[in-house]
């Protein structure tokens, strides 16, 4: 991949990286005014690979093996991607990654294991494992991002389930997608991997720094 390209990648997800999807009353017209938001404010990487607004969570650009969550998503069971065959005349495919993390992708073989993997991490497994075409050039598109959801509860209007676009987002990104009841002074985290809880005032400087990961329970009270 050449440096151009690396940076339209770069570009690409800097104006997502904070964006918040609902399901389903959050708009993408929302998605795209906060992304042009957060990029507006500054919270862009800069030359040493922290973020430029002092604000903001501080985050190191890093190989995918050890930077912070909240610059990458990772597939997991269950998520729908659109994987093309760009240098070749094939249709693309539309896959649900199954329970086990693996997909059948023929001309790959039967089980490709891309669970845990990135979206370019995962493109060049598949196109290092395709002998018919030279130098195979593979596409992936995360359609439906099962994998990453969290569960808001409590004085909110919007409830249930939401989807988040990385394998972690900041609270303010959160609760900027939501509609809060007047009487909300707190909120609750319950972490999925720990069940621990965590609890703020609403009020509390700490939350700026505080960011939510998928299977994560966010309430309100």
């Amino acid at each position: 991949m050449n440096v151009r390209c690396q940076n339209v990648i770069n570009i690409a997800f800097a104006l997502t990286a904070m964006a918040f999807t609902t399901v389903p009353a959050f708009s993408q017209v929302s998605l795209v005014n906060m992304a042009d938001r957060y990029v507006a404010s500054g919270g862009i990487a800069t030359g040493d690979g922290e973020i430029a607004n002092s604000k903001l969570p501080k985050v190191k650009a890093e190989s995918s093996s050890s930077a912070h969550p909240s610059t990458l998503h990772r597939i997991g069971a269950h998520d729908l991607l659109k994987i093309e065959i760009v240098n070749a005349n094939v249709r693309p495919r539309i896959l649900r990654v199954g329970g086990d993390g693996c997909i059948v992708f023929p001309l790959a073989g039967e089980d490709v294991c891309i669970a845990g993997k990135t979206a370019g991490e995962a493109e060049a497994q598949i196109a290092s494992a395709i002998k018919l075409f030279e130098r195979t050039a593979i596409k992936i598109e995360v359609l439906d991002r099962t994998s990453h959801v969290v569960n808001i509860a409590g004085l909110v209007d919007q409830p249930g389930e939401q989807q988040i676009m990385r394998d972690a987002v900041p609270f303010f990104v959160v609760r900027a997608g939501l509609t809060l009841n007047r009487a909300a002074k707190g909120v609750r985290i319950v972490r999925n991997a720990s069940e621990v809880t965590e609890d703020f005032a609403l009020s509390d400087a700490r939350l700026n720094e505080v960011f939510v990961y998928p299977g994560d329970t966010v309430e309100f009270f």
